[in-house]
């Protein structure tokens, strides 16, 4: 029996207007957050959003980008100040460093500001700055201060916690302050392995030790490893009640906020409620800009 074919939408008519009727859908799911959740994601570029308000807004990744710019352009340390008191990140998720910026520059105001600051100290910057032709030697006689200076400061709050991690930030300091610092690195002793590494960066993560955290990582040790607390390193730093160490474990070294303990339990659930609903918020706008884009 002949079908007449003439009767049925053609197969790209029907995906055009699936598509189409998904992105008014997502558009209105858009619009419905950004209204309602300003305070936690404002969107100043939309059309919808007050042309005044959109001139003095800026959102944290526009004021990163924005830190970036003057960063790679000169040394100002008023304007990064200015900035950084506007809101605008040091560090960001999937975004560069500031502070890795500023010392492959050689901008050595900047960095003792993004320093004092607080900025964090990957294991590898270290290495980078000594090995680049362009950092000056004021520049890495700071850096290198900045590394010695919290690796004994972290090393005062774990003498109680494992002598292993005091005797590794020894080993650790001796290098950095000796002949060559860029081969600073976490020993491996004749029993380490990577499941005790992983111990001792949840027992640092703990102890809100970011610096030896990223010295073990670098090492090899594992962020989503259940150790013998019987959770991970971020299930470790956030019952410590350490967020900027949880957010750094995120951000940097791999930890995962949906990886179970022994116990079965999310470090996402150990977050305060504010923390998960904000989370679910940026999670559904991701969605919805996924299924605009597509």
């Amino acid at each position: 029996m002949h079908t007449d074919t003439s009767l049925q939408p053609p197969v790209n008519t029907y995906v055009a207007t699936k598509r189409n009727f998904l992105k008014t859908v997502t558009t209105l799911l858009y619009y419905y957050i950004t209204l309602y959740y300003v305070p936690f994601i404002a969107i100043p570029s939309a059309p919808w959003f007050p042309f005044s308000l959109r001139q003095s807004y800026k959102l944290p990744e526009e004021l990163h980008e924005e830190l970036l710019s003057t960063v790679s352009r000169r040394d100002d340390v008023q304007a990064v100040s200015t900035l950084i008191c506007k809101g605008a990140p040091i560090e960001l998720l999937d975004g560069l460093s500031v502070l890795r910026l500023a010392v492959t520059t050689d901008r050595i105001n900047t960095v003792s500001l993004l320093l004092a600051s607080g900025a964090p100290l990957p294991a590898s910057l270290l290495q980078e700055a000594w090995q680049s032709p362009d950092v000056t030697h004021r520049v890495l006689a700071t850096l290198t201060t900045a590394y010695c200076c919290r690796l004994r400061a972290e090393q005062r709050r774990l003498e109680k916690v494992s002598s292993a991690l005091v005797e590794g930030i020894d080993n650790l300091v001796t290098t950095i302050e000796g002949n060559t610092p860029w081969q600073a690195a976490w020993r491996w002793g004749k029993e380490t392995d990577r499941p005790a590494l992983s111990d001792l960066l949840a027992k640092a993560a703990a102890a809100n030790c970011p610096v030896t955290a990223a010295f073990l990582h670098m090492a090899g040790g594992w962020t989503v490893f259940n150790g013998a607390s019987g959770g991970t390193a971020l299930h470790a730093a956030l019952e410590a009640g350490h967020k900027g160490m949880a957010e750094l474990l995120i951000r940097d070294l791999g930890g995962c906020p949906c990886v179970p303990d022994t116990h079965g339990r999310l470090a996402v659930h150990m977050m305060p409620h504010e923390e998960q609903q904000r989370l679910e918020q940026v999670r559904l706008l991701v969605c919805v800009l996924f299924y605009i884009r597509t």
